[in-house]
């Protein structure tokens, strides 16, 4: 029955009513559970918005086949915009049969514009979405042979009208396995003209006890004659075998490549022949690369520069004829002040990281006080910020009430040294559950503003790099099993925000263990002898163990 339409939201209409409802599913989403719990009448309209996004898993063989007859039965296929799908490629007839019925129902899903499909989007249901021009698909495929064998799923992409991003990774050991990617998946670069979103990463095995090398022979796309592919919107650029011609055969240049088709490097094809005029984000490592089209990049917006020399990130940033609204650094020497100030009045999202060196020299990069109230004068729309924060045996509390001063921040990040120099003790004070709570408050506490615009912040110790080649020790996994992090979030109740109410998380932990973990925290210190937990718990709840107990963990510990 619906309520009175007297001073109520019914008195506005069905359309009114659905766009508050979009609006608050996006800011609040606990905000539009509650209102299921109002009236039948706000229960069927609020359960509809929740259904704009529809999120299926196809390996959950029970689960999902209720989920979709339930969106079918009570009339919600219609409210479904962005359809994912995830899970791995069916392989029993139980998960075929989800995938079938997920594919008769989609055609229901009349508004419908998006679907991102977590593995190889299967030709069942390609077939079902190409009567669709309106639908844009997002698909991922990733292993070593991923185009082994021509029945491969993914070869039926080409020439499909409906493909805006595509996600690829594959490693090879030899040219041909290489070949069997690149060439097929040429195809599909240049007979999808709605592409706009590519991220690439084909590379050599990361393996600790064998060192690869790149193959002589050519083994990339080969563009030539002016081939290329759509103009990209987004380029992640992870890996790919770059080609290079020299003339002297008899040189033993190790970059020398057999068979690539043009004189000079592969590089500079692509530079010159592909239209870089629309790129909007850019991820890679190849920094020559992006130096060399940096001047086409008119729209860019976004960029990701981590692994680059200070030089070249300087150059990018100086010079690059767009403002940046997103930039992600491996240290704040690299951009400098002058770069910041030249992209800061645009600039709503800055990261300033990298991954801890075993040599003990990651605080050496990081940003002081001063730096920081620079960087927070000269980016004034700046609404989310991640940062390595250096500490030696007490918390920085001069970044943390810098931090608070911040006058549009609302996403904040900061990674904590861990420690990892040889038989080093872990870095003090350790960020631990309690301590995230009082970091978080603290920062909220001391913002001008009240009550504080920061929504949430994720407090993370430790940032270990890869486990490095050749035989490895059990100390060697010490640096990733004692890091942890926590995720501070306000409250979407507006009542509860302003009272400062807020929670945390650990996001290695289950949900029951984050139950116990805020329990344990609330009694405060006493006598647990005798208890045990999960390392990964411990290390949430006490801190880090001693690199001298690094050799005693047992793989049922995690």
């Amino acid at each position: 029955m619906a309520p009175s339409p007297e001073h109520s939201l019914a008195g506005l209409g069905n359309d009114v009513i659905f766009i508050i409802l979009d609006m608050l599913q996006d800011e609040s989403p606990g905000t539009v559970a509650s209102m299921t719990l109002v009236s039948s009448y706000f229960y069927k309209k609020a359960r509809y918005s929740q259904h704009r996004e529809l999120s299926i898993d196809i390996s959950q063989e029970i689960v999902t086949p209720k989920r979709l007859d339930y969106a079918a039965n009570n009339g919600l296929l219609p409210a479904i915009r962005h359809l994912k799908v995830g899970g791995i490629r069916p392989r029993t007839r139980a998960e075929h049969d989800t995938l079938s019925k997920l594919c008769r129902l989609i055609p229901s899903m009349s508004g419908l514009t998006y679907v991102t499909w977590d593995f190889t989007i299967p030709l069942e249901a390609l077939v079902v979405i190409q009567e669709r021009p309106g639908v844009r698909i997002h698909t991922n495929s990733w292993s070593s042979h991923i185009f082994h064998k021509d029945k491969n799923p993914i070869v039926h992409l080409r020439g499909n009208l409906n493909l805006h991003s595509l996600d690829i990774g594959t490693t090879y050991t030899g040219a041909e396995e290489c070949l069997q990617t690149t060439q097929r998946l040429k195809c599909i670069l240049l007979s999808c003209p709605n592409l706009r979103c590519l991220k690439l990463n084909l590379s050599l095995p990361s393996s600790r006890y064998i060192i690869y090398s790149e193959p002589s022979e050519y083994c990339g796309f080969g563009f030539t004659n002016g081939e290329r592919p759509p103009p990209l919107e987004e380029l992640e650029l992870d890996g790919y075998p770059w080609g290079y011609w020299t003339a002297d055969t008899s040189s033993n240049d190790p970059f020398r490549q057999h068979g690539y088709p043009l004189k000079g490097r592969e590089e500079d094809y692509w530079a010159e022949t592909f239209d870089w005029s629309q790129l909007k984000r850019l991820s890679t490592h190849y920094s020559v690369f992006a130096l060399q089209i940096m001047p086409q990049l008119i729209s860019l917006r976004e960029l990701d520069c981590r692994g680059w020399d200070h030089d070249r990130v300087k150059t990018f940033h100086l010079n690059v004829p767009a403002a940046l609204e997103s930039i992600t650094v491996s240290s704040f020497a690299g951009i400098g002040m002058d770069g910041l100030l030249r992209h800061g009045p645009k600039l709503k999202k800055l990261v300033i990281h990298q991954a801890e060196a075993c040599q003990g020299r990651w605080r050496d990069a990081v940003v002081d006080a001063k730096t920081l109230r620079n960087v927070r004068d000269a980016c004034p729309l700046l609404v989310e910020l991640g940062l390595d924060v250096g500490r030696d045996g007490s918390w920085p509390y001069d970044i943390l009430e810098t931090l608070a001063t911040f006058p549009r921040l609302r996403s904040l990040t900061i990674w904590f040294e861990l420690g990892l120099g040889h038989n080093q003790d872990p870095v003090e004070p350790y960020v631990t559950f309690s301590e995230a709570v009082k970091l978080f408050k603290s920062i909220r506490d001391h913002s001008p503003a009240q009550p504080s615009r920061l929504q949430r912040a994720e407090i993370i110790s430790g940032s270990p790099p890869p486990i490095g080649l050749g035989l490895t020790a059990p100390s060697d996994f010490w640096p990733k099993q004692n890091s942890t992090s926590f995720v501070c979030t306000v409250s979407e109740r507006d009542d509860e925000a302003e009272r400062g109410v807020f929670s945390v998380v650990c996001p290695n932990l289950k949900k029951e263990e984050n139950e116990m973990l805020r329990k344990l925290d609330a009694e405060g210190p006493g006598d647990r002898t005798g208890l045990s937990y999960r390392r990964v718990f411990e290390v949430a709840l006490w801190g880090p163990a001693p690199y001298s107990e690094a050799d005693t963990y047992d793989d049922d510990m995690w």
